[in-house]
């Protein structure tokens, strides 16, 4: 280091020895300012804990009774939109299907499917709950 001070390529520095008072005095502004933010963050999330849980109403949905062609459209509008081309050979299933047991089979194919895409939970569960209701009606 003096080597390259003493041709010129470093400029010398002075230095001084910092204050340990100095020091203490930044430590103990940082400390508060810390506790300071993490006493306003303690505040907000106590805040937050307080504010009243609105009950959730079961929703009332009337649902329609399907007919098997309507139940088989909703199946394949359902996975055209939301799992394109990935289920096509399900839709072309689903398409094919003439009896109610297949609707039943492929309908398990079909939950699947869509509960790996990015149908929307509830949208998904009303979903089935139509399906469902329909296909109980169906076979009565």
């Amino acid at each position: 280091m003096q080597q390259l001070i003493d041709m010129g390529l470093l400029a010398q520095q002075a230095t001084q020895p910092p204050v340990k008072n100095e020091i203490k005095e930044d430590l103990s502004v940082q400390v508060n300012e810390v506790n300071s933010s993490e006493t306003s963050a303690i505040k907000e999330v106590s805040e937050i804990n307080t504010v009243p849980v609105q009950q959730i109403q079961p929703e009332n949905i009337s649902l329609e009774k399907l007919a098997f062609v309507e139940i088989q459209q909703v199946m394949i509008q359902t996975l055209t939109t939301y799992c394109g081309l990935m289920a096509r050979p399900l839709v072309q299933k689903v398409q094919s299907i003439k009896t109610l047991q297949q609707l039943k089979a492929c309908q398990m194919q079909w939950i699947t499917s869509l509960q790996e895409s990015r149908i929307p939970p509830t949208q998904l569960n009303q979903t089935l709950k139509l399906i469902n209701y329909s296909v109980q009606h169906l076979s009565c």
